[in-house]
């Protein structure tokens, strides 16, 4: 099988994890690569036995290239993907898809104008446990669901860097970056309006949030976030967000006409599922599923961005997908700003 050439338009550590996760099984070549730190480009230039430049113009005239990875900082995205998009080329492009909303319909827009295939990394739809879990709601096991929640705390540890270094050295204190609710929670948001849509819920259409910055008021980052979000048919979703945590957890609950499920990822994994309602007392499930394998699944990624570069298959995560997740952090924010509740519709 030929292997599908692509031109880096960034060469971090993301890029490197996914294409290191198909590289040696000979699916891709890297045909050119392009970033800001010489040293970084040589390296990969090296690494993958590919050609450097050192302008984005140079890259995106490359003559070899069938598609583009874009992996840089969040600020940068839809500037590179807007360029990259005139080359009428497949794109791979890492989450957040833009910073600001007017970035990321323009992008959309761009793309839909050129009737390109544009990949969106976020990656939760990959990671084993959630996985399971939509397995589980897309084959009837929860039944009508009625409301989901998730509960994401984040190390504080993380605290002192943001107090004491500048902009330039944390991602938190730059206002470009767009803080955390869209730098890693667009992932969440993504899983909660996928379970939406296989559940037969329907899309997210309203927000009503909460948050605060206590810790560190101007920064773009929320130390705490609390969000309900109401999906088409009246379902609920709960969102509690804190970035001022003494521990790491990440967990989550599905409450169905038929069962509730319990899902918590960390490094060992597990689903519990209840189907009996219990009136009182510490609740035992019915159903547990270990899930040792806590990792994001990199190389299913890019076997999906390699089919849909090829036209093997519809974009499973689309630019739009990036969009409507990109959307929620606006209206929790303009929720929290104006106290009341947001409906997408409103943010465009």
């Amino acid at each position: 099988m030929k292997p599908i050439k692509i031109g880096l338009y960034g060469c971090g550590a993301r890029t490197h994890a996914l294409l290191d996760s198909v590289y040696s099984d000979n699916l891709i070549a890297v045909s050119c690569c392009y970033d800001t730190d010489e040293g970084r480009r040589g390296e990969t230039a090296k690494k993958y036995g590919c050609g450097m430049v050192a302008t984005e113009e140079a890259l995106l005239k490359s003559p070899d290239t069938d598609a583009f990875l874009i992996s840089l900082p969040p600020k940068y995205h839809a500037a590179a993907a807007m360029k990259v998009a005139e080359t009428g080329k497949p794109i791979f492009l890492e989450k957040p898809i833009a910073t600001t909303l007017e970035d990321a319909g323009n992008l959309v827009r761009k793309i839909a104008e050129k009737k390109i295939i544009c990949h969106v990394g976020l990656a939760y739809r990959y990671i084993t446990v959630f996985k399971e879990v939509l397995k589980l709601v897309e084959n009837g096991v929860v039944g009508k669901v009625l409301d989901v929640f998730y509960h994401w705390v984040a190390w504080a540890g993380a605290l002192p860097m943001v107090i004491n270094e500048t902009k330039e050295q944390n991602w938190r204190g730059d206002p470009q970056t767009g803080g955390q609710l869209l730098y890693h929670c667009c992932h969440l948001f993504d899983l909660l309006r996928y379970i939406g849509k296989i559940s037969g819920s329907g899309d997210i259409i309203s927000v009503t949030g909460t948050s605060n910055h206590l810790i560190f008021p101007k920064s773009p980052s929320e130390n705490v976030v609390i969000s309900v979000m109401e999906y088409e048919n009246g379902a609920i979703a709960g969102f509690h967000f804190s970035e001022v945590s003494r521990q790491c957890d990440s967990f989550g609950r599905i409450e169905g006409t038929e069962s509730t499920i319990e899902f918590f990822w960390n490094d060992h994994s597990v689903i519990k599922i209840y189907e009996n309602a219990q009136r009182s007392g510490p609740r035992t499930p019915d159903r547990v599923i270990d899930i040792p394998d806590a990792g994001i699944r990199d190389r299913e990624i890019m076997l999906d961005f390699i089919k849909e570069a090829k036209g093997e298959q519809p974009v499973k995560v689309s630019v739009e997908d990036g969009y409507a997740a990109l959307k929620i952090p606006f209206a929790i924010r303009k929720s929290t700003e104006e106290g009341r509740k947001i409906y997408l519709k409103e943010i465009c």
